[in-house]
């Protein structure tokens, strides 16, 4: 009889590799196919080995296939057998376990709280369960996935949420995404997602008040800005404050965001408060860090200086100065100019007086002066008076010596003139001493003379040595007015005089016969010596005088 064929033998090669929820199942073609072809496959599935209760699943003449519905984590077993026309052949079986994704424990919805110097949002765990499994947690995604980092098991964001200011990626709404994913190394490696959503609140916060100044110093405007991370300021009030070491006082003009330092304030440290309103809350405070101890500045310049001009001087007079800087004064100090040049000498101390005397000046010159006060911080601004033109001493022109002959006609001695060389000025001459100013005038010309002619034999100087001293002077009206002098010393000299003779007549009264008549001979020379006599008649008819000749001796 004809050869029967018989099933089939067991599929070869059989294997399976899980997949999500599936199985991928591959053979190949059994050993025999028992003298029939393979009409098709067939698989069914169990939960043991050997235990197969369902009914087989005919997959076609291929050579693999894919069983769905499965659940992760778990372990299936799986038969596949050939089928021909003399039957069901025999059957290969192989087990898989199914990988289960792994999840992630930790809040979906988180609140938190800004500016929280510790940035953890929460803590976050991913667990597989499946043995053996290693798990591996990370930010995989999320609008807002580069604000945060995953350090461990710990979510925290990168930098301190601010509400007033918010940086997720919906604006403004300060709720920030960010997806975690935990993936395992099973076969296939899956992974467990879960998105996280931060909800971030605003927090009452504290404002601060920056000052905008380096070192302050005197006459420095100082300005307090407030800034406040709630937003919408509303300042009320502004008080500054200074101390000295000590506790800080109010300063009664400091209520204004600008402030400019007093000389008082020197040395001292300075700070602003705000009061102020926000959306936040009313009636807050900020106070800033104290300032550097403000320094103290040079004085200004002196005040009301004046000059007083003197023979050759100078007279320099001030008062202090309106503000010290905020540091005592320590001294004063002027220099000079002059008109054609400029202020390039040294200064000189004059201490703490507010006055001095510059001497030595030169006659006609003109002259600038300035005067400045010094104290810790440096010399200050400079006050100045000028131009000042120094008044010149006229000068008497004339002979200091002259000689003078006795009984001169007039009396005059000689001309004087007075020059002065500051243009404008009025010169006086006149006399004004000497021993002898008495016996003198001096004439609206310049003419000095004697008022009575001098006699040489009756000297009527002050020595009686016919040596005659007079002072001239000068004056001019300039500021101040000044004297030029010249002491004039008149030598008067001998003239030769004629002798004059007197007639006394005995008795008294007209001559007549035999009277007596008495001649008497006077000579201003005086020493008269060697007289002989001679007297003579005239008629009284006329003619000449005639020699009487007994009448001489």
């Amino acid at each position: 009889a004809a050869v029967l064929a018989v099933p089939p033998t067991a599929p070869t090669g059989l294997k399976s590799t899980a997949e999500v929820r599936s199985v991928l199942l591959e053979w190949s073609e059994p050993d025999s196919d028992g003298g029939a072809p393979v009409l098709r496959y067939e698989y069914r599935v169990g939960r043991a080995s050997g235990s197969f209760a369902g009914a087989w699943t005919p997959v076609g003449n291929v050579t693999s296939t894919t069983v769905s519905g499965l659940t992760a984590g778990a372990t299936y077993y799986v038969e596949v057998r050939a089928v021909n026309s003399a039957g069901d052949g025999e059957a290969d079986e192989v087990a898989v376990t199914l990988n289960a994704a792994p999840t992630i424990a930790g809040l979906a919805s988180v609140v938190y709280e800004e500016n929280v110097v510790v940035v953890v949002v929460g803590t976050y765990t991913a667990s597989d369960g499946d043995d053996g499994d290693t798990v591996t947690l990370s930010i995989t995604g999320g609008a807002d996935a580069d604000l945060f980092t995953l350090a461990g098991d710990e979510l925290a964001f990168r930098a301190p949420p601010d509400y007033e200011n918010p940086r997720d990626a919906g604006g403004e709404r300060n709720v920030y995404v960010v997806v975690l994913t935990a993936t395992d190394d099973g076969v296939p490696p899956l992974s467990g997602r879960l998105e996280v959503e931060v909800a971030v609140t605003n927090v009452e916060e504290a404002g601060t008040v920056k000052i905008t100044a380096g070192v302050p110093r005197v006459g420095d405007t100082l300005t307090a800005i407030l800034t406040d991370p709630d937003g919408v300021v509303v300042i009320t009030s502004w008080q500054w404050q200074s101390a000295a070491g000590g506790d800080y006082a109010d300063i009664a003009v400091g209520t204004a965001a600008a402030y400019m330092l007093r000389p008082s304030d020197a040395g001292k440290t300075l700070r602003a408060t705000a009061t102020y309103n926000d959306r936040e809350d009313s009636g807050k405070t900020a106070t800033s860090a104290p300032t550097a101890a403000a320094l103290a500045v040079p004085p200004t310049a002196p005040t009301g200086l004046e000059a007083t001009l003197g023979d050759g001087s100078a007279a320099l007079a001030w008062s202090a100065p309106d503000s010290d800087g905020g540091a005592p004064v320590d001294r004063y100090e002027y220099r000079q100019r002059t008109s054609s040049g400029v202020f390039a000498g040294d200064w000189v101390d004059v201490g703490n007086a507010t006055a001095a005397t510059v001497s030595d000046l030169t006659g006609g010159e003109t002259y600038y002066f300035e005067v400045r006060a010094v104290n810790s911080a440096d010399g200050g601004a400079t006050a100045t008076v000028g131009p000042l033109t120094i008044n010149t001493a006229p000068t008497v022109a004339g002979l200091a010596a002259p000689v003078h002959a006795e009984n001169r006609s007039g009396g005059i001695v000689g001309p004087y003139s007075a020059s002065d060389g500051d243009a404008g000025d009025a010169v006086t001459l006149a006399i004004v001493g000497g021993a002898d100013a008495d016996l003198f005038s001096i004439a609206g010309g310049g003419l000095l003379r004697f008022i009575s002619p001098p006699d040489y034999e009756h000297p009527g100087d002050d020595g009686a040595d016919n040596v005659y001293d007079v002072v001239l002077t000068a004056t001019d009206d300039g500021l101040p007015p000044l004297t030029g002098r010249l002491e004039v010393t008149v030598r008067v000299t001998d003239v030769e005089e004629i002798g004059i003779v007197a007639i006394t007549v005995m008795p008294s009264g007209a001559p007549r016969i035999g009277g007596v008549l008495t001649a008497t001979l006077a000579d201003p020379d005086g020493g008269v010596t060697g007289i002989t006599w001679q007297w003579s008649a005239k008629p009284a008819a006329g003619g000449g005088y005639v020699d009487i000749a007994d009448a001489a001796g």
